[in-house]
């Protein structure tokens, strides 16, 4: 029941909602380890996708250099988030 009450949005059973994420969310918490967002005040929606969206250009540029012959450091494939400027 705690699922429907969080689908239907049952103001009266908030505090028994389950919300179903499976693996990845212990991916992710895994991944914002030792990070400016491990405190969970510290995850907005911007701020994950933004993460996520760097960390996923950062990966794909890695691959084409790799892809054009750049012989680089296994150190590099580990892209962790950090606090992106504003």
């Amino acid at each position: 029941m705690s699922v429907r009450w969080a689908i239907r949005g049952d103001a009266e059973r908030v505090r028994d909602y389950q919300v179903w994420c499976g693996p990845a969310m212990g991916a992710f918490n895994r991944w914002a380890e030792n990070s400016h967002l491990f405190p969970a005040a510290n995850r907005t929606v911007v701020e994950v996708a933004e993460q996520l969206m760097h960390g996923a250009a950062y990966l794909f540029r890695l691959r084409q250099l790799h892809a054009g012959g750049a012989v680089l450091p296994a150190s590099l494939n580990d892209y962790r988030p950090a606090p992106l400027p504003n």
